[in-house]
């Protein structure tokens, strides 16, 4: 209970200095379409809330901005924003300040056009001339440092009032004004968009000017502005001149705020209230709502700031408790950096954290900032015109801040905001308004959350805003909620999956050194880049070729630069990489040990133009080298750590001598690596505040420090010059003392501060202090400071410059790799469509060598992920029935130049038989010109390096294309591949034509793969396929991982579950799936995107798929795990179409085995054939029986290797705990909906029970469904469905493993490979319920599919007790078994008769030490005492029972004549959604501790002694029983989840029933479970002390129950739900 704090906000609006009617009047050009009053904007005589997105069409590819208004549609935006940056629109210099010739504005003009006309939305254009974005110059172009005066007053001439400046500014005005006055709203239509608003300068606060200069300079482009045509209301940015201005012209002008609130939400409303009490005539704006931050190079990343949709949607809510009428989320789409246009330590990257995405994707932010706008569209009118309500609280302000607004109509609106970072807020707030009444409101807030409650006048109904939107949700958001009859909790409507895709990770990369041949030219000293009209490339290279005596080597040690910039250079000198003298990256000395020599020396520099500098001080630069040359060596740099330092309250210089003087109240720092380190890992904004490091004094603070220290010079270091001091940051500036003398000044935080202080020191102690300022963020000497010798140029070198890198590329073949792209790929180069693809299983390859011709080029990729044939709907290569239907690349994306004379693919194909592999190489030659070259070879042992065979010889290359066929000796140590032994090779083949060179590696196995009778045949022996499926579920991503390391861990996680095969489902996996498996040693089956029932009817489609075919043998041929090849799943139609294709594949490479689709017709061509039945029967095993004493070899016995196809599909229950793990893009609707309906019918308790049960079920008849195939001799294998879940088609929990192929925690990788491995121990048995009467008979057999033949051994057997007592054990020999066989071992017989009461019993066998396994079995008593007692025995629920129950009597009910489902030991097939099928049952719950069950033994699942239980058994519908758990209860299928009993008890009016739903006659003496489990009722019920049933029925409820017989029917409702899941 939060104590009682009343706490009067008193919200009126009384100023003592300024009010709203002293100021001049303000004046529209075109009142009658746009105006504003002190509250909002009026358009066209509507009060309007100008709700806007921040959008720069300069950063992103005009192909996508529809997309990009689109989605800011969608969200609700009226408004679109952007800046409009000058250098972008002039990018060379002009003749002069009239010729406008250079601008571009079309992309401008096409913009403005689409949001006004496409997507009707206003616009706010901010064209500067300074924008600062984050941009390249903050937007002034580079060649603008031509005209820098000489000298100027203010910090910078830029910005300034300047004349220069000013001339320049109003060029750019008189450019751009007139592009804006043709789309303004005041000279459209009435009803039609256009521009609302013009803003001049921008966050002019930040600037170092007087504010009489900044009105100047505002005057100035204000007039340039209405000279130009602009008559829309003209606006400022966080400058406070404006603000209650009396002047002619700034008065009218308005200014907006910006807000960098971070996770103080609660600020936003007091700034904008601030702003109204500075600005009272005009309506208070927010230009930018800053809902993210910006990435650098070496520093955050945008998703480091932390800022969620809570972030956003709060920092609205709270502006406009405040009482803002606009607000511009800034960004609310980021983009990219093109080109290097970011500005200096930029990433190329602008995503800033936006709520819409970099690529366009959507996540929570989006959906968070999607429910402001709907609330915006829905109240934004009655908000315009809002006025603040006095009011008291009474919950403290730093708990929640409030606010209240009340609407013209009476309408209030209470916004809410929960200042907490870790803790919820749940508690009553009693708001009293001003006119004394009461709002009592329950308040629940998650911890930095906020709401708005809005009341409509005179109603007693509240509604929460905002409300939800179909997105992803933050985990726990709450609302909040009032109290008392009038207001009542809003239902929230069930969240949808997020949109927004992961990030690509780079996992590798690779480089290639090729020779550089560019376009050089004479570089004057002094010139700079921009004047060779450079003035957006990243990469330049410099040269310089120098003749060097020995006694130059010896003096010359160093390489200086002096640069016009802060940028790097990066240093070769004779081909040596050369090191920089310190560990600065912008340090441009270089030392030259051991790399000079007499004679002529090459230095090559590549300059890396990291961007023009922006900031408040815009730092327009001429970028480049200004000159360079060689110096002495370099002495020891000094690091200089230790400091003292002390806060200082004055600034001003008289007062530092004095304050340096006294000694008191410093503290010692140390700057070591330590603490920079510390240091670096300063957060920006987060949720939890970082430990500050002592050296940073100025904790988030303005004010000032100064740290001092003693530096010892002697007379050699200041002979020598030992005398650079260098401070690598200091934030925000500083002034360096030295010896009680200033010495120099420095403002730039972003750059290194170095002084020579040569001429302020002397020999012995020297006292150096720096007084440093912070204005904001972080402050302090924030980097290391070092001591070092003067570095001076003694020989100036003479350069050459080279600014088109392109040369690289000059008479290459240019291609792009595109990497699984989904699905049609069409590219363009500079807006044109010059290639398109549609492979699906391979990469897209692209010839762009026409296009990419030296220069800048826009690439752009258009991916259509519709389905483009008729492909059904199933198959897993294209439908999203697999949980997601991904767009674009989500593999490697790659522009490669190489050698016109080049190896086109090369083609392995081992002959083991020969001890050779023989190389098919295509040599491609597009020069037009007969040649000749070498090619060189050397095939290594993958592994260890090893060369196993080296050759080299010449070629003509006298065709476009030509066959290269070479062999390739692997030696007497020849090593194969197999599942045991994974053994790789790589061939390396390098073409070399004079001084051009291309070299490629291939990797392959020694393998070779034939059809065998039975068996697929693998290096001539038989193997057997122990396999699953992979039917494309990417449950994180929504595609398929293109790296080695994520397939790895799945076919490791295979392998250690005894598997050695895996199955692609009607889809092929990307190329590093092939080369985790050729590691790992896993055989896999590959298959087209091809599930289809009209096999032959579409000549496209088919085409499709024969390309589809020849690019997937050509991209993974060479890899050895790629055994087998399949067309498709289950397809019907022409199977002659089916046999063409694999006839085809057969002739192109026969390195596979083929077949023409699973699972129905066998044609002649077909290698093998996967199918659940063959002509001679079913082959397939789903479910076991207590019987092993069967197989299917009759079935398999066909004329090509049989595999099971499918098989198992067992469906254990949903593990709701696996929600968790979905923290990707997709959401788990499917658990949601499953979890839903069993909370609804009252057991979502039992929920873990249900899995655990029918988990331990399946993996029961998974160890049968396993050894049944194993016993089959002839069987090449089976395809188990699945050792992991299947999300889609409704949903499949068929696996062992979750959808993330990771453990349920059912069953260990040990204990699995009991019943599957390569080696593993069968018993044939007749059945497992034995009475004591009986004797055990068990056959052992081997299945012995080992890396060898296994040697006589010894099998030793043990028959337990279930505690674990030995009842008999024993042992025998065992024969010498071959590999690839199933034996017999030998058999046991073991006498029952000692067992004298129900016992479960586990017989376990154990051959050579390491093969194990083990089978129960249940043994009763034959006969068994009549149990006495006063009960009823009724088989039939009639008169007599009812009777007997009223009278008190306890009765067994033994009857299967109840109104239920008919009841099975198996848990059923795969999911009853797919195929529309009645409900089923997914296993079996038993209360296996209950007194019934003391002489009955069982576990919590059904075992195998449940079999003649439950086959005779119905389950009765116990739904509406709420109270009631069956003590035996049917797990239904969790489409449905009904509370299903086979046996319960309930007390019955003053009698007691315990109900077995079963049938106790039919085959009756075959059944000794149900005979034992009869005899163990009985005795539980005649026990009058034990039977006590803890819950009461009423005797219609029983009568219900046990009524007409009827299966359970499907309701409309749930048929809905099905619908649902189907996405129907």
């Amino acid at each position: 209970m939060i104590k009682k704090h009343f706490l009067w906000l008193l919200m009126s609006f009384c100023f003592l200095a300024t009010s709203a009617w002293a100021l001049p009047e303000k004046h529209f050009k075109h009142p009658d379409r746009i105006k504003y009053d002190q509250n909002c904007f009026q358009i066209e005589g509507r009060d309007v809330f100008v709700f806007s997105a921040a959008f720069h069409y300069f950063r992103v590819p005009q192909e996508l901005w529809r997309d990009r208004f689109r989605k800011i549609k969608e969200a609700g935006f009226n408004t679109v924003e952007t800046y409009v940056p000058w250098n972008w629109h002039e990018r060379n210099m002009p003749k002069n300040v009239r010729d406008f010739s250079q601008c571009d504005f079309s992309d401008l003009k096409e913009w403005l056009r689409m949001a006004h006309e496409e997507f009707d939305l206003y616009t706010i254009v901010r064209p500067g001339p300074f924008i600062c974005a984050e941009w390249a110059g903050g937007a002034y172009p580079r060649w603008l440092a031509k005209y820098c005066p000489e000298k100027y007053e203010t910090s910078f001439w830029l910005r300034s009032n300047h004349p220069e400046h000013l001339k320049w500014a109003r060029h750019w005005y008189d450019a751009v004004c007139p592009v804006f006055a043709q789309e303004q709203i005041t000279r459209k239509k009435p009803g039609e968009k256009g521009i609302i608003m013009v803003q001049l300068e921008n966050e002019y606060i930040y600037f170092g000017m007087e504010s009489e200069k900044k009105k100047e300079v505002l005057a100035f482009l204000s007039k340039a502005c209405t000279d130009n045509g602009i008559d829309v209301p003209l606006f400022t940015c966080v400058t406070p001149e404006v603000r209650g201005a009396s002047d002619e012209v700034i008065s009218q002008l308005f200014d907006m705020d910006n807000q960098y609130v971070w996770w103080n939400v609660h600020e936003a409303k007091s700034r904008i209230e601030n702003l109204k009490k500075e600005q009272p005539n005009a309506p208070a704006f927010v230009c930018e709502l800053q809902g993210g931050w910006f990435s650098t190079v070496g520093g955050g990343l945008s998703e480091d700031s932390y800022l969620d949709g809570r972030h956003a949607r709060g920092m609205a809510l709270m502006a406009m408790a405040g009482g803002a009428t606009g607000l511009n989320y800034y960004m609310f789409f980021g983009g990219t950096h093109f080109a290097g246009w970011g500005a200096r330590r930029m990433t190329t990257t602008y995503d800033y954290g936006a709520a819409l995405k970099e690529n366009g994707g959507v996540g929570e932010k989006y959906f968070a900032v999607k429910a402001v706008g709907r609330f915006v569209a829905k109240y934004g009118t009655a908000l315009a015109q809002s006025a603040p309500v006095a009011f008291t609280a009474n919950v403290p302000e730093e708990h929640l801040t409030v606010g209240v607004r009340q609407a013209k109509d009476g309408t209030l609106f209470f916004f809410f905001f929960n200042r907490d970072k870790k803790e919820r807020f749940n508690n009553l707030v009693q708001i009293q308004t001003k006119d004394g009444k009461l709002y009592p409101i329950a308040c629940v807030l998650d911890a930095l959350d906020s709401k708005v409650l809005v009341l409509p006048s005179g109603a007693s109904q509240g509604f929460w805003y905002p409300e939800n939107v179909t997105g992803p949700a933050r985990p726990s958001v709450h609302g909040a909620v009032m109290s008392g009859a009038a207001f009542t909790e809003e239902q929230n409507p069930a969240d949808r999956p997020a949109l927004l895709p992961l990030p690509i990770r780079i996992s590798s990369a690779e480089y290639c050194v090729e020779p550089f041949c560019g376009d050089w030219q004479k570089l004057k000293r002094g010139v700079s880049l921009p004047e060779l009209d450079v003035n957006d490339c990243r990469y330049s290279m410099y040269r310089s070729r120098v003749k060097l005596s020995e006694k130059d080597v010896q003096k010359y040690g160093s390489l200086i630069f002096e640069m016009y910039t802060g940028d790097p250079m990066y240093v070769q000198v004779n081909g040596k990489v050369v090191p920089r003298a310190s560990e600065d990256e912008l340090d441009n000395t270089f030392l030259l040990k051991d790399v000079l020599h007499a004679g002529e020396n090459e230095i090559v520099a590549v300059y890396e133009n990291r961007g023009h500098a922006h900031g408040y001080r815009p730092m327009e630069e001429l970028s480049g080298m200004k000159t360079g040359g060689l110096g002495a060596g370099m002495s020891e740099v000094i690091p200089v750590e230790e400091w003292m330092v002390k806060k200082m309250d004055s600034s001003s210089d008289t007062d530092i001598p004095e304050f340096l003087s006294n000694k008191e109240g410093w503290d010692k720092i140390m700057l070591d690596a330590g603490t920079i380190a510390d240091l670096a890992t300063l957060q920006i904004a987060g949720l939890k505040q970082p430990k500050w490091p002592a050296a940073w004094v100025l904790q988030q603070q303005n004010g000032t420090a100064v740290y001092r220290t003693t530096l010892h010079f002697t007379d050699k270091m200041l002979r020598e010059g030992t005398t650079v001091l260098e401070f690598a940051c200091v934030d925000d500036g500083g002034v360096l003392w030295v010896n009680g003398k200033k010495v120099a000044e420095h403002q730039e935080w972003d750059k290194p501060f170095i002084t020579d202080l040569a001429d302020y020191l002397h020999a012995g102690d020297n006292e150096v202090a720096i007084v440093v300022s912070n204005n904001s963020g972080a402050g302090g000497l924030l980097k290391a400071v070092r001591l070092y010798r003067a570095m001076t140029i003694l020989k100036t070198l003479n350069w050459e410059v080279s600014t088109d890198l392109g040369g690289v590329c000059a008479g290459k073949v240019i291609r792009m790799n595109l990497e699984r792209c989904h699905w049609e790929t069409g590219v363009y180069v500079d807006g044109e469509l010059v290639a398109w693809d549609e492979r699906l299983s391979t990469p897209n390859r692209f010839d762009l060598t026409k296009q990419l011709t030296p220069g800048t080029h826009t690439i752009t990729l258009c991916i259509d992920n519709r389905l483009k044939y008729p492909m059904d709907h199933w198959n897993h290569g294209t439908t999203e029935y697999t949980q997601t239907n991904w767009n674009g690349v989500v593999g490697e994306m790659m522009l490669e130049a190489i050698e016109p004379l080049y190896i086109g693919r090369m083609d392995i194909y081992p002959d083991i038989k020969d001890r050779k592999a023989v190389l098919k190489t295509t040599l491609m030659n597009v020069t037009g010109k007969e040649t000749e070259g070498t090619l060189h070879l050397v095939v290594r042992e993958k592994q260890s390096g090893k060369t196993v065979y080296e050759t080299q010889q010449k070629v003509a290359l006298a065709q476009p294309e030509q066959q290269q066929e070479i062999e390739l000796p692997m030696g007497k140590n020849m090593k194969l591949w197999d599942e045991f032994h994974p053994f790789l090779y790589e061939v390396t083949a390098r073409l070399t034509v004079g001084e051009a060179e291309h070299a490629c590696s291939e990797t392959f196995g020694m393998r070779q793969v034939e059809q065998g009778a039975h068996h697929i045949c693998l290096n001539g022996r038989d193997i057997h396929l122990r396999g699953a499926l992979d039917c494309a579920a990417f449950p994180l991503t929504g595609y398929p991982a293109t790296d080695v390391a994520s397939w790895k861990r799945i076919f490791q996680t295979v392998k250690s579950y005894g598997l050695n095969h895996i199955r692609f489902h009607s889809w092929c996996p990307p190329e590093a799936a092939f080369t985790a498996a050729d590691e790992v040693g896993l055989y896999l089956q590959a298959e087209l995107p091809m599930w289809i029932k009209d096999v032959g009817k579409s000549p496209e489609r088919r085409a499709f798929f024969e390309n589809e075919m020849r690019a997937i043998l050509r991209e993974y041929g060479n890899h050895p795990s790629f055994l087998l090849y399949c067309n498709g799943n289950e397809n019907e139609g022409d199977f002659a179409v089916l046999e063409d294709l694999i006839r085809k594949g057969q002739s192109l490479d026969n390195r596979h085995l083929y077949s023409a689709s699973t699972a129905r017709t066998h044609v002649a061509s077909d290698q093998f054939y996967v199918s659940h039945v063959t002509q001679k029967g079913g082959i397939t095993v789903y479910e076991g029986i207590p019987s092993t004493m069967w197989d299917k070899r009759k079935e398999h016995d066909i004329d090509v290797p049989a595999i099971a196809h499918e098989s198992g599909q067992r469906c254990m229950y949903p593990n709701f705990q696996e929600m968790k793990k979905y923290t990707g893009v997709l959401q788990p609707r499917n658990f949601e909906v499953y979890r839903e309906r069993l909370a609804r019918n009252g057991m979502l308790h039992q929920a873990d029970d249900f899995f655990r049960a029918t988990g331990a079920h399946t993996v029961l008849q998974y160890k049968e469904v396993n050894e049944s195939l194993l016993r089959t001799p002839n069987s090449a294998g089976f395809q188990l469905l699945g050792l992991s879940d299947f999300p889609g088609q409704g949903c499949a929990f068929v696996g062992v493993l979750d959808a993330f192929w990771e453990s349920k925690g059912l069953v260990s990788p040990e204990k699995f490979r009991e019943s599957c491995a390569p080696v593993v121990l069968l018993a044939r048995f007749p059945k497992r319920a034995y009475t004591n009467a009986e004797k055990l008979e068990v056959q052992f057999d081997l299945y012995q599919y080992g890396a060898q033949d296994m040697r006589p051994s010894k099998l030793k057997w043990d028959l337990q007790t279930e505690s674990g007592a030995s009842y008999q054990q024993g042992s025998f020999r065992t024969p010498a078994v071959d590999v690839a066989s199933v034996d017999s071992l030998g058999k046991i017989t073991v006498d029952l008769s000692k067992v004298e009461q129900p016992t479960r019993m586990v017989l376990k066998a154990q051959l050579a030490d390491s093969v194990r396994n083990e089978w129960n079995f249940w043994v009763y008593p034959q006969t068994q005492p009549e149990v006495e007692g006063d009960y009823v025995y009724a088989t039939e629920y009639n008169d007599q029972v009812r009777e007997a129950l009223k009278n008190g009597k306890r009765v067994l009910l033994v009857t299967d004549k109840v109104a239920g489902r008919k009841t099975h030991f198996a848990s059923h097939f795969w999911n009853p959604i797919m195929f529309n099928w009645d409900p089923m049952i997914v296993g079996t719950l038993i209360q296996d501790r209950h007194p019934l069950f003391r002489n009955f033994p069982t576990q919590a699942w059904a075992d195998w002694q449940w079999w003649d239980i439950l086959n005779y058994g119905r389950a009765v519908d116990l739904t509406e029983l709420r109270n009631l758990t069956p003590l035996v209860q049917s797990i239904d299928t969790y489409e449905y989840n009904q509370k299903l009993g086979i046996v319960f008890e309930a007390k019955v009016g003053s009698g007691r029933l315990l109900s077995l739903c079963l049938d106790a006659v039919s085959r009756i003496q075959e059944r000794p479970a149900t005979q034992a489990l009869i005899h163990a009722a009985r005795t539980y019920v005649a026990d009058d002390s034990l039977f006590a049933p803890a819950v009461t029925l009423q005797a219609y409820e029983v009568d219900a129950l046990f009524g007409k017989q009827s299966l359970q029917e499907k309701s409309q409702k749930e048929s809905a739900a099905v619908k649902q899941l189907l996405n129907q």
